[in-house]
């Protein structure tokens, strides 16, 4: 126990120490301008030459570098977030050389690292290199870091938003809250021009974090299912390689936008209790995202007489394990059953006499709430 103990401790202080060089070795960068060319030189085999710059608003950055010599083993660079964190490396670099893009948030500070290919008599010491920075103005593209939901980039509806894996582990949150009755669909596309192996991850979570559905594997292009949440709604949507090794999608352009649909047709999510109940005149279509969703939807009954409730499946889909759909008399009781059918898998009616003035409740839930619940399925619901 004492061995497994010492172990970890030696561990962690390896992981300080590395993090508190970085940190220093960082603190004595050279401070230079965005949009400039500067030249310079590595000493020795040890020396590592740092750079410090500062972004503008609303821009990416590209940065480009060349030798006055031709070399046989060339230079490192490593670029740096604010935090010293190692965004992406490029080694061998022998000649002229332009980065890929990158976009950091506005008016952050990042670094610049050159060293050389190896640190002994194959270091290219004393040779000059020239290396230019350049930013540009656009708001399409991603601000990093947005690696939780804190810090997750805006959305805007009909608009494209581009991004990239900077590196395996690097993850991309977007928020986006509704503006419509509706639904919103998000849709993914490979901007890269290339064949894609091993793609995307896309996965959507509830303002709580909660997830709602996750597809694996995107490799081109990619529309959700509808998501029909209430006008207001935040949501988010998180894109990371479907593989987080030598297999992931890295510097590969995506984009991905949140596209609405203006209708009174659909549910309003979260529609999970009495209170929240999406009203029902005529029809409406509902879709049971997670295996412990539960949709209510309420209807006014204008006059005393009989009503059908239709329960119908939006395409000709197989189900063997359908919903529980319950009938609720709510000016009697939350829990007044009027009608009810728990092994739902196909189209089906109901039918009861309304009294006027009562406000009755259809629940429609997963029969089972387990691998077996109807996931990603949209059914309808109408009332005459």
């Amino acid at each position: 126990m004492r061995k497994g103990i010492g172990s970890l401790l030696v561990t962690l202080l390896l992981m300080t120490v590395g993090f508190f060089s970085v940190n220093v070795e960082a603190a004595t960068a050279v401070k230079k301008e965005i949009n400039s060319s500067f030249s310079d030189f590595l000493a020795e085999e040890k020396s590592e030459n740092w750079y410090k710059l500062t972004t503008g608003e609303n821009t990416y950055m590209v940065f480009s570098f060349s030798a006055e010599e031709i070399v046989n083993h060339g230079w490192n660079i490593s670029i740096y977030n604010d935090e010293y964190e190692l965004i992406r490396s490029y080694k061998g670099i022998k000649d002229n050389f332009i980065s890929d893009r990158f976009m950091f948030d506005d008016y952050s500070t990042f670094y610049l690292k050159v060293e050389g290919q190896y640190k002994d008599n194959w270091c290219p010491c004393g040779v000059e290199y020239t290396m230019s920075t350049s930013e540009t103005i656009d708001k399409l593209f991603e601000k990093e870091s947005n690696n939780v939901m804190k810090k997750a980039n805006t959305l805007t509806s009909g608009k494209e938003k581009y991004g990239t894996l900077w590196t395996e582990k690097d993850i991309d949150y977007y928020k986006f809250k509704t503006t419509k009755t509706g639904y919103t669909q998000i849709e993914f596309h490979s901007e890269s021009g290339e064949v894609i192996n091993h793609g995307w991850n896309l996965s959507i979570f509830d303002s709580t974090g909660k997830l709602i559905k996750k597809t694996e594997g995107i490799k081109e292009n990619f529309k959700s299912l509808k998501l029909d949440f209430k006008k207001g709604t935040i949501f988010y949507v998180l894109v990371e390689g479907q593989y987080k090794d030598n297999w992931s999608p890295v510097d590969k352009l995506y984009s991905i936008m949140a596209k609405e649909v203006k209708t009174t047709s659909y549910e309003e999510e979260s529609n999970n209790t009495v209170k929240k109940a999406t009203l029902l005149q005529k029809k409406k279509y509902g879709t049971t995202y997670v295996k412990d969703d539960i949709d209510y939807y309420k209807y006014l009954a204008k006059a005393t007489k009989k009503v059908t409730v239709k329960f119908t499946l939006e395409d000709d889909e197989i189900v063997n394990h359908g919903w529980s759909v319950n009938i609720y008399d709510g000016t009697v009781s939350e829990k007044y059953l009027v009608a009810h059918d728990n092994a739902v898998v196909n189209d089906v009616s109901f039918k009861f006499k309304a009294k006027k003035g009562h406000n009755y409740y259809i629940v429609v839930e997963p029969r089972y709430k387990d691998n077996w619940a109807p996931i990603d399925i949209t059914y309808m619901v109408s009332a005459s």
